[in-house]
């Protein structure tokens, strides 16, 4: 299906640096499933919306957030218990960066027990990376800490050197605050705009065809 395609080529580009490319083909591709003709084709809409949510939660966190709750919508109806874990995180963290920090918290909470149902480690492992980083900001520095660590334990089982620096430095982020006594919103903004919008993308290692 070509619009499964763009989307790929579209995520991919982002990992490459290659945005005005990436960003043709994923609007492309949103196009294609708007079209009425594939109304039956919810998991590919699905897939299509989670991947421009990748691209747009840097730049329109309103548009992320809608796409976002469509796609987790979808796979839900599915039954797609990885689309669903996969979409509730992102959501999550969209929520986050919008300064929802309960909200953000219950979808990642969900995302992360999808992903444990589902056996995925590497989606838990990023999880547990984002709660951690979400408790930091929430000044619940212990609670990062442990979480951090738990991700870093298991991203290193899998040997995924990728997702073991992101829990390392979710880590060390409550680690700094503890030492420092911040707490501040602001501060977990940009640690998430500035530092995790290179290896996030990455993350699409484990994203299923």
């Amino acid at each position: 299906m070509l619009a499964r395609a763009l989307a790929w080529q579209g995520v991919l580009s982002q990992v490459l640096g290659q945005i005005e490319l990436a960003d043709r083909c994923l609007e492309r591709a949103l196009a294609l499933v708007d079209d009425p003709a594939l109304s039956d084709q919810g998991e590919l809409r699905a897939f299509v919306l989670l991947s421009v949510v990748q691209r747009v939660v840097n730049t329109d966190l309103d548009r992320a957030k809608r796409l976002a709750e469509c796609s987790v919508v979808l796979y839900r109806a599915l039954g797609d218990r990885w689309g669903m874990a996969s979409s509730c995180v992102w959501l999550g963290w969209v929520i986050r960066d919008l300064g929802d920090y309960d909200k953000a918290r219950e979808w990642l909470e969900e995302g992360l027990v999808l992903f444990r149902e589902s056996g995925d480690r590497r989606g838990i492992a990023m999880s547990l990376s984002w709660l951690g980083l979400l408790a930091v900001v929430r000044g619940q520095l212990e609670v990062g800490e442990r979480l951090a660590r738990e991700a870093t334990v298991t991203a290193r089982d899998l040997d995924d050197h990728l997702l073991a620096r992101i829990a390392v430095w979710a880590s060390c982020q409550a680690s700094s605050a503890r030492g420092s006594g911040s707490d501040s919103s602001l501060e977990g903004r940009t640690w998430s705009r500035k530092r995790l919008a290179g290896p996030l993308l990455a993350w699409v290692r484990g994203m299923r065809a």
